[in-house]
């Protein structure tokens, strides 16, 4: 989006077995190559069920006024070659955190940066949580270091209906 930034803070939440048995909303999404776009992403791509992805879907600026949007990729899950992983090998999220909120490049994807919110700092391992208390302690009251969306976020059932119309146009949503 903005050029190359500077790093804040890059952290991991390693998930096992046992976790991903008990708590199927945690299983990653596999988005197949080419399932978003000519190319996109390159390569298979795994991302956190919350983890959002920038797409251009048909109508995006009728629903939330503009063009280019950040949607879960649990949402888009029913787009053929996208699914919730049903294997229960053990995973390990990473989250990278910038000044602001950035659109990235992962495998030929564009999706976004870690977004501090109350639902992804919950996400996070526990020692993932207090390295980032640890450096922001700001973040433990959740009202410094808040950011801008770098996009609109849509979800739920309006992001899977603008989704599902784009994708029965025949067009594509790779941004």
């Amino acid at each position: 989006d903005h050029g190359y930034k500077p790093l804040l803070w890059k952290g991991c939440s390693p998930l096992s077995r046992r976790d991903l048995r008990e708590r199927e909303n945690l299983r990653p999404i596999r988005i197949q190559a080419g399932s978003l776009g000519e190319r996109v992403p390159e390569t298979n791509l795994f991302v956190s069920p919350q983890h959002r992805i920038h797409l251009r879907p048909n109508d995006a600026y009728r629903v939330c006024a503009s063009n280019e949007v950040l949607i879960p990729a649990k949402d888009l899950i029913g787009i053929a070659g996208i699914e919730r992983v049903s294997d229960l090998d053990p995973v390990t999220y990473y989250n990278i955190m910038f000044d602001d909120h950035e659109i990235i490049m992962a495998n030929g994807c564009f999706s976004e940066s870690f977004y501090i919110g109350p639902e992804a700092v919950r996400a996070l391992s526990a020692d993932a949580r207090r390295e980032l208390y640890m450096l922001f302690p700001e973040l433990m009251t959740l009202t410094g270091l808040c950011h801008s969306p770098a996009r609109p976020f849509l979800k739920g059932q309006k992001a899977r209906a603008l989704v599902q119309d784009t994708t029965k146009s025949g067009a594509t949503l790779a941004a």
